[in-house]
């Protein structure tokens, strides 16, 4: 699977578990673990879901009160250039 770029500095990130992962090889990571890994999960944790939120406007709307809001904007991984 190839792996996504993120922020400034374009860091790369894979977005599926290696294939000699313990417990889960190949396995996509989730939005949890991705978010985990670029530093941004808050303590209190994240909603899975945006509620009450028109769903063309949630990816315009980063503050993050939800997980999708701080993954759908970066374009990597939404489309294909």
């Amino acid at each position: 699977m190839c792996p996504t770029a993120f922020g400034n500095e374009k860091t790369l990130q894979d977005l599926y578990y290696p294939n000699d992962h313990p417990e889960m090889p190949e396995w996509f990571k989730g939005m949890e673990q991705i978010i985990r890994e670029r530093g941004l999960w808050p303590e209190n944790g994240l909603n899975a879901q945006c509620e009450n939120v028109n769903p063309a406007v949630q990816i315009a709307v980063a503050d993050g009160y939800c997980s999708p809001n701080l993954i759908l904007p970066n374009k990597n991984l939404t489309s294909k250039n």
